[in-house]
């Protein structure tokens, strides 16, 4: 998914929006003139008619097109990543999340954002929706508006609503993983695509700025979450994705007014997770992110029952095991190996030991097990991955055995652990039809 937080000219746009651009430039491929419009949407003066999705006390969120609209119906504090009038404020009314451009191929989209600068498509974008800019907070993405997930919490008389959209096929990445722009002096240098996870963050309940943070805070710990249970690989490392690299958010909760009613009115003073503000906040995102993902990029916890969703951080693909597969097996069996791939790489047994390996190997590189074991260690896991196949547990020892003995360095051991994962797969497959 490709995202657009609409900065300026190119040598000052942020290092995010700047990577995912340029990166899904050097993947586009030619494009047929008949395949977009000679005037992008983003330019269009033609009216909208919004569809009213929700309709609370205190807002309504609305969506057209390309186009999903939070209207704050009372004085909010917003804090938002928005490029224009982002940060800390209490003057915006209008939230909006919308869809920049296409994740693939969408070069004249591209090029059309590039020559705006953030005032110029941020004023064009209001204008679309016939709202003040000056009152507006924006975020955008490549990700489909028809797949805005809406979760909501409640306690009492606290709300909490979560609207995600999400996707994380070519940005995931951890907190801390390379980063290939570096924002200096004269511009973004590159110094070395898709994804995107947007969220809004509405609680009914007037808050301190502080507490406004934390909830930011744990908003983000919730996303995280998601990714954790669907287990995202960072496409920029070895290690489980906490995010992606363009990420946005825009968190709101009312203020107070002086009524008399107002008056009566408690003002939060902490969203930790100890209370049950944090509490419905994680649920609310985390729920919300899980079924954008669900919709936006087909992921939910079915589809992360394969070996290769396991250990593809590690340098597993389907390519790979068919490839490397030869060495082990004969021309015969090989094809009948790599005509069912699938259903070897979706054995459930095969699956749970991947998973099992994938824990193993964090343990080494987050320095949880002394590397004295590796050896043995990736050894025991592959004779598991071989008896899952074959389902005859009198044959573990056979497999240890037969598995390379000599060291592995700590340098060699993902590449040497997915060698031994695929030797036993073939050796349980082998087993399984003797």
């Amino acid at each position: 998914m490709l995202t657009s937080n609409m900065d300026t000219s190119m040598g000052r746009r942020s290092p995010a929006f700047v990577c995912v651009l340029f990166i899904a430039m050097g993947l586009l491929m030619t494009i047929d003139s008949t395949d977009v419009q000679a005037t992008p949407p983003s330019a269009s003066t033609a009216k909208l008619s919004l569809s009213k999705l929700v309709d609370q006390p205190n807002f309504s969120a609305e969506r057209a097109a390309r186009y999903f609209v939070v209207h704050l119906k009372s004085a909010h504090r917003v804090l938002s990543t928005s490029d224009e009038q982002g940060g800390q404020s209490t003057a915006l009314r209008y939230l909006v999340n919308h869809q920049s451009m296409e994740a693939n191929r969408d070069e004249l989209r591209m090029d059309y954002i590039l020559s705006r600068s953030d005032q110029v498509y941020h004023r064009e974008v209001a204008q679309r929706l016939s709202v003040d800019p000056q009152a507006m907070a924006l975020m955008g993405t490549a990700a489909n508006m028809n797949h805005v997930a809406h979760s909501t919490a409640h306690f009492r008389d606290l709300r909490i609503d979560a609207f995600v959209t999400a996707g994380v096929t070519g940005n995931a990445m951890r907190s801390g993983d390379e980063a290939r722009w570096y924002q200096g002096d004269e511009g973004n240098e590159f110094v070395g695509s898709k994804g995107t996870i947007n969220t809004i963050l509405l609680i009914n309940r007037p808050m301190t700025a502080g507490a406004q943070a934390k909830a930011a805070m744990v908003m983000v710990e919730a996303k995280t979450a998601a990714l954790m249970e669907l287990a995202i690989a960072s496409k920029q490392s070895t290690h489980l994705a906490t995010g992606t690299g363009t990420d946005q958010f825009i968190v709101a909760s009312p203020l107070l007014e002086n009524s008399e009613t107002d008056k009566q009115v408690k003002v939060l003073s902490s969203a930790s997770g100890h209370l049950k503000l944090g509490e419905l906040i994680g649920t609310a995102v985390r729920e919300a992110t899980l079924e954008a993902l669900r919709w936006q990029n087909a992921l939910e916890p079915s589809a992360t029952r394969s070996a290769v969703h396991a250990l593809s951080r590690f340098g597993l693909s389907d390519e790979r095991v068919i490839s490397d597969s030869r060495q082990y097996l004969s021309e015969a069996s090989h094809q009948r190996f790599s005509d069912n791939l699938s259903s070897v790489l979706l054995e459930p047994r095969v699956t749970a030991s991947a998973y099992a390996l994938a824990a193993v190997l964090d343990r080494f590189q987050y320095e949880g097990l002394p590397v004295s074991i590796i050896n043995e260690s990736v050894r025991d896991q592959a004779a598991n991955v071989a008896v899952s196949i074959c389902a005859d547990t009198s044959r573990w020892h056979d497999f240890w055995q037969k598995f390379e003995t000599s060291p592995v360095s700590e340098h060699q051991l993902m590449s040497a652990s997915m060698q031994l994962f695929i030797h036993a797969l073939t050796l349980g497959w082998q087993c399984k039809w003797q």
